[in-house]
């Protein structure tokens, strides 16, 4: 997926039921608004939470 996609939130593992379907099928919901704005079996390889650590953008862990 080359696009980036920006959402509210994504909640991931999601048993998801559709119409005209026998079965639900599990996938990540991307929330943009308040509303599904994307539904995806994998919108995130990886999910960090960061517990309240600071982040530094810009900065490198290596000596330049």
């Amino acid at each position: 997926m080359s696009e980036v996609l920006d959402f509210d939130l994504v909640i991931k593992n999601v048993r998801v039921v559709r119409p005209n379907q026998n079965s639900s099928d599990r996938f990540d919901l991307g929330i943009k608004n308040g509303k599904f704005a994307h539904i995806n079996p994998e919108l995130a390889n990886e999910v960090f939470d960061a517990q309240n650590l600071l982040g530094f953008p810009g900065l490198t862990t290596e000596a330049e």
